[in-house]
């Protein structure tokens, strides 16, 4: 479709898209942060209202899609139009998407997790936070690196995998949180039927579906770090070559296996479980945050500083 058939579309002229990226970034932090209250409402609730759970989760969505109108609205506004994926707080919004949609898909499926929701909305509203700090007019004029499509590709990996991995180290934080407090959030819940199984503690759920949305995540995060390999070979011609940020992807990548192995293999459950998956969590923030910072601030030497 050429831009001006989505400009057709979406009933804009030219002149009016930033307006709309900026009142797109805005209802989508009302969204997030009504969804963050409501949320919290719904754990305080929960025995008492279930409508607070369709009312949290419709403004989440409410959010998600007024952030995609921003980044649509943000693409088009080049004299080339082009995809939002390449400047820090682009990419900032694509992780706000994916965490936020992880929310989405999950809470449904286990509405006992329940507790974890307002934690990940105030981290998605954090990163907006963040993200619009670095916020910057959109430009067409890229660096070369920045303009293969095997960028794009890289970036969409890592909505993928960045986006459930923070939720699940939500929730293992959490666990972590259950398991050292102990009393009730380490006692069998009581049987759903008369004389069934004792159900697993709510430390115990939290753990698994730690374990359930990793899973999912670390495919995509092996993608992602192959796709950055082929990214890298086109852009700098090697296809790794011990930069800073790429070393502490490897490190990220090799806390989650090990995590793998550890609770497939070697039986791992509970607790020491749950830390190695908040190790993840952490190598993860480093790579995705604390690298950039570090490379900014102390000038240390990277091929991935680039973008606003």
């Amino acid at each position: 479709m050429d831009p001006g058939t989505c400009l057709v579309l979406a009933g804009a002229e030219p002149s009016q898209l930033p307006f709309l990226e900026m009142a797109g970034l805005l209802v989508a932090l009302a969204g997030y942060v009504l969804s963050f209250v409501m949320w919290a409402a719904h754990v305080v609730l929960a025995k008492r209202s279930t409508r607070t759970f369709y009312v949290a989760w419709t403004f989440t969505l409410i959010g998600e899609l007024a952030l995609v109108t921003a980044l649509v609205a943000r693409g088009l506004q080049p004299a080339v139009p082009r995809l939002p994926l390449n400047t820090f707080f682009e990419i900032t919004a694509l992780v706000q998407l994916g965490a936020a949609g992880s929310l989405l898909v999950i809470m449904p499926r286990a509405k006992d997790l329940r507790a974890a929701a307002p934690v990940v909305m105030a981290v998605v509203v954090g990163l907006w936070a963040y993200g619009y700090s670095k916020h910057q007019p959109i430009t067409s004029d890229l660096v070369p690196a920045l303009k293969s499509v095997w960028l794009q590709i890289h970036v969409a990996t890592a909505v993928l995998s960045y986006g459930p991995l923070f939720m699940s180290g939500v929730t293992s934080i959490m666990s972590v949180i259950m398991y050292w407090s102990g009393g009730r959030f380490t006692a069998k819940r009581p049987p759903e039927e008369a004389g069934g199984e004792p159900q697993p503690s709510m430390a115990d759920r939290y753990e698994e579906w730690t374990y359930r949305i990793i899973a999912f995540g670390f495919p995509w995060l092996t993608a992602l770090i192959i796709t950055g390999a082929v990214w890298a070979n086109y852009a700098w011609g090697r296809a790794w070559g011990w930069d800073v940020k790429e070393m502490w992807s490897a490190i990220t990548w090799l806390i989650y296996v090990a995590y793998l192995h550890m609770r497939l293999r070697a039986g791992w459950r509970g607790l020491p479980a749950s830390l190695v998956a908040s190790a993840a969590l952490l190598a993860m923030v480093v790579t995705y945050v604390g690298i950039t910072w570090v490379v900014r601030v102390a000038g240390v030497q990277s091929l991935h500083d680039y973008g606003g």
